[in-house]
């Protein structure tokens, strides 16, 4: 979330606000020929924009909250995910099966598998010709975390010593957990998507090139420089109020 940003598109509708205000003042002297600088147009452009405002406030707090709510579901996972491990090394399980779980938890918890080539290793390689690309192994996404999660609990249901005592580390509650937290992240990617639209129909209200709020404010300073002159009050005054387009 970017407030500082969100803050900045709101003061240019309430400059924008300001600039229709003062040509109102200046009565039948801003009579301009383009429709889209009307004293009507200005207005009705005003309301487009404070509703777009309003819409993408209206939803933000559904969206903050789901993303509180994710992250602390989500940050026990990595503790969690290793006195499983833990408590699967201690049931009696043979070799082989601990190693795949080692991986499996690796990737969980975002640890890299193989460790990272030493600056002499690639230079072995490169000068046997060979290219040198390592990819972060890191695996820390939401989408990947779930995933893996799911993954390792199939497995251990496939593990017949893994039955613990513990409550929190009982395969019904991991899959719970499991449930829980794909519920989570999916509420974060549709109050997301929410969100999203409501800025992209903001940004076009807004900065769209010629018709946006930003070009249209600016076009009403040009015509008032017309009217009155650069160096008039009036245009110095509607120069003073400023429009800056947000990324």
């Amino acid at each position: 979330m970017s407030n500082t940003k969100d803050t900045g598109h709101s003061k240019n509708v309430f400059n924008f606000k300001a600039l229709i205000v003062k040509v109102k003042g200046y009565g039948s002297s801003y009579n301009p020929s383009n429709p889209a600088i009307s004293i009507q147009a200005l207005e009705d452009l005003d309301v487009s924009a404070q509703e777009c405002i309003d819409v993408l406030d209206s939803n933000l707090p559904a969206y903050q909250l789901a993303v509180d709510q994710r992250q602390m579901a989500f940050e026990p996972v990595s503790k969690l995910t290793t006195s499983v491990f833990n408590a699967l090394k201690s049931s009696g399980a043979n070799k082989a099966i601990i190693e795949d779980a080692v991986s499996m938890t690796k990737k969980i918890k975002g640890i890299r598998i193989t460790p990272k080539k030493t600056a002499e290793e690639k230079q072995a390689l490169k000068e046997q010709g060979k290219e040198v690309k390592e990819i972060s192994a890191s695996q820390q996404s939401y989408d990947m975390i779930i995933e893996n999660f799911g993954k390792f609990i199939i497995f251990l249901n496939n593990v017949a010593e893994y039955n613990p005592n513990e409550d929190n580390l009982k395969l019904s509650v991991l899959k719970d957990l499991h449930i829980k937290l794909k519920d989570l992240n999916d509420e974060v990617v549709k109050t997301f998507e929410i969100v999203n639209n409501a800025r992209i129909a903001r940004n076009k209200i807004l900065y769209n090139d010629q018709t946006g709020l930003i070009d249209i404010a600016q076009s009403v300073k040009a015509y008032v420089k017309s009217v009155f002159n650069a160096g008039s009050v009036e245009a110095k005054q509607i120069a003073a109020i400023s429009f800056k387009k947000v990324k």
